[in-house]
C-alpha cells in the first residue's frame, strides 16, 4: 500500500489559517527584530518547526547591536 502525500489536499479554510498563522506570527517577529538591529530574514525561522526553538536560542544568546552601547 502506497502512502499518500496529504499536503495538497488541504481545505482553502486551512491553507487560510496557515497564512493567518504566518502573518501573525511574522509581523511581531519582524518589530521586535528590527528593534534589536538583526536581519528581518531571522523571522522566517519562526515558522519552521524545530528550527524555531534552535534560532530562538542563536538569538537570544547572539550580540544585539542596537542593545550595545556606543564605544567612545
Amino acid at each position: 500500500m502506497e502512502m499518500e502525500f496529504t499536503f495538497y489536499y488541504l481545505s482553502v479554510g486551512q491553507w487560510i489559517s496557515i497564512a493567518v498563522f504566518c502573518v501573525a506570527s511574522l509581523v511581531p517577529a519582524a518589530r521586535v527584530l528590527r528593534r534589536a538591529g538583526l536581519s528581518l530574514w531571522w523571522s522566517i525561522f519562526l515558522v519552521i518547526p524545530l528550527v524555531n526553538v534552535v534560532a530562538l536560542w542563536a538569538l537570544a544568546y547572539s550580540r544585539w547591536p542596537a542593545a550595545d552601547p556606543p564605544r567612545a
